[in-house]
C-alpha cells in the first residue's frame, strides 16, 4: 500500500512501502561508482560492478535491499540483496556480478548479486531500494547514459573505464 495524501512516514502504517527503512533517509547510503561497460568480450560482463557508501555515524545492514533498473518496465531487473551485507559508517562496499576476482578483473567485491542485475550498455537506471516492507522507497538511485549523449542530468560512462560519482554535485 501506499500513503495517502493526508499521512506522513510517521503516521502511515509499517506496511506504506513509500517510507523509509527504520532510522534511514534518501541519501543515506549513495552510490558512489559504477563499472557499467567493461572493455572487452561478452565474458567481461562479469566485470560490472557499482559501490556504495554510508552517509551515516550508525553501519547499515544491506541485507533484504533491492537493486532495481526501471521500476514497473516489462523485462526491468529487481534483484533482493540475500546475505548479510553491512556497511560501516562512512564505509564502502562493492556489489557486482560475481566476487571471483579472476573472472571479474581483480575487484574485491563484497556482495555477488549474479545474473540478476544488468547494466545496458546504451544507457539505463540503477535504483537501490529499502528493504522488504519497504521496497517502493528509493534510498539512491540514478540514470545513465553513453558518454556520446552528452548533458541533462544523467551520469555518461565510457567503455572500459568505471565511472565516480560525486556525491556534492
Amino acid at each position: 500500500s501506499t500513503c495517502g495524501a493526508d499521512e506522513s512516514c510517521e503516521t502511515c502504517p509499517e506496511d506504506c512501502g513509500d517510507c523509509p527503512p527504520e532510522g534511514l533517509k534518501e541519501g543515506d547510503i549513495i552510490i558512489t561508482e559504477l563499472m557499467i561497460d567493461p572493455a572487452g568480450t561478452n565474458q567481461d560482463k562479469n566485470k560490472e560492478w557499482f559501490e556504495v557508501f554510508n552517509t551515516t555515524e550508525d553501519p547499515v545492514e544491506l541485507e533484504g535491499w533491492a537493486i532495481q533498473d526501471k521500476p514497473g518496465v516489462p523485462g526491468s531487473f529487481f534483484h533482493t540483496i540475500g546475505a548479510s551485507i553491512e556497511v560501516a559508517p562512512s564505509g564502502y562496499v562493492v556489489l557486482g556480478k560475481t566476487a571471483d576476482q579472476v573472472s571479474n578483473g581483480g575487484v574485491q567485491v563484497d556482495y555477488a548479486y549474479g545474473d540478476g542485475v544488468k547494466f545496458l550498455d546504451g544507457g539505463g537506471s540503477l535504483y537501490l531500494k529499502g528493504p522488504e516492507g519497504e521496497a517502493n522507497f528509493v534510498i539512491d538511485g540514478i540514470e545513465y547514459d553513453e558518454e556520446e549523449a552528452g548533458y541533462g542530468g544523467e551520469v555518461t560512462f565510457k567503455q572500459g573505464y568505471s565511472r565516480v560519482l560525486d556525491p556534492l554535485s
